[in-house]
């Protein structure tokens, strides 16, 4: 029951870690997706690990010469990988570099979801661009603003959370972004279906965190503001365990511990270790593979 109790305050509590649920199965209803929207704000750098030689790489092919401009096509990279990999707060990360800062006149941020809506997604890169809501319905009044909006501009454009796997449809959205100056596009995606469909370049796979990543980002949740020593021997057994199970992936590292978060019972512990794939699964109603472990 105390388990069933610390559920309910993670669900809230995660929402302040820039880790997202891009990963996770989705039951898609306007209520879930609301709820799932992401943002290209990242709460605590300090909160992320393993992640800097990704951006580094993502940062430095996106600013070399040869990929700032694909003539018919607009140079896309696919950020793929399994659920839980933290592919968002990746994308958030190149985001907010500053040597991407200084390097585009603009910087869009749009979540798409299964939903791939052209217009809605238009309009969102215009609202984005403008700072003003674009009132516009028809399809060709929004290409034709964004083409206007973005002409001669260097624009970066992130679309978080891709499912579309239809071309014709990826070719209308990205035509107007062909008046840029220099337009690249960054998209998160599971699918490697959608990474051969969009990509221009090749696609970056992120790979699971190493033990060590997954330890140190286990201790900043579950034990904040210690230092190793002085928590018990027992809870450090423990929480290695956890983290050996959880497989490299950063979401489920995060939720197993903020689960335990200011938690000394070593039973609750032993319980999380057993059963608490099992209980945050029930908690979200699906079946991830994100939360399975053995």
């Amino acid at each position: 029951m105390k388990i069933k109790e610390r559920l309910k305050e993670i669900m809230h509590f995660s929402n302040h870690f820039s880790l997202s649920e891009d990963d996770g199965e989705r039951w898609f209803t306007p209520d879930i997706i609301s709820l799932r929207q992401t943002s290209s704000f990242v709460f605590d750098e300090n909160r992320i690990f393993g992640r800097d030689k990704d951006k580094d790489l993502i940062v430095e092919k996106l600013l070399s010469g040869e990929q700032r401009y694909g003539g018919t096509h607009v140079p896309v990279m696919a950020i793929v990988g399994m659920e839980g990999l933290g592919k968002t707060t990746l994308a958030q990360l190149v985001f907010n570099d500053l040597r991407m800062r200084q390097s585009f006149d603009n910087h869009v941020w749009v979540y798409v979801s299964e939903r791939f809506d052209i217009n809605t997604i238009t309009r969102n890169i215009i609202n984005s661009l403008t700072n003003r809501t674009c009132h516009f319905t028809e399809l060709a009044d929004l290409q034709e603003k964004l083409a206007d909006e973005v002409k001669d501009k260097v624009v970066l454009l992130v679309l978080d959370d891709v499912w579309n796997e239809r071309a014709d449809c990826w070719e209308l959205l990205c035509t107007p972004m062909l008046s840029a100056r220099i337009c690249q596009i960054i998209l998160t995606t599971r699918s490697e279906e959608v990474a051969r469909l969009v990509q221009t370049m090749p696609s970056h796979r992120p790979s699971c965190l190493s033990f060590d990543e997954g330890w140190s980002m286990f201790k900043q949740v579950a034990f904040p503001g210690k230092k190793e020593f002085d928590n018990p021997t027992n809870l450090i057994k423990i929480g290695k365990s956890i983290v050996q199970k959880c497989k490299g992936l950063p979401l489920t590292i995060m939720k197993l511990g903020s689960m335990l978060c200011y938690e000394t019972d070593e039973n609750i512990w032993d319980d999380v270790l057993e059963n608490g794939f099992c209980s945050l699964k029930e908690s979200h109603h699906e079946n991830s593979p994100a939360l399975d472990f053995s």
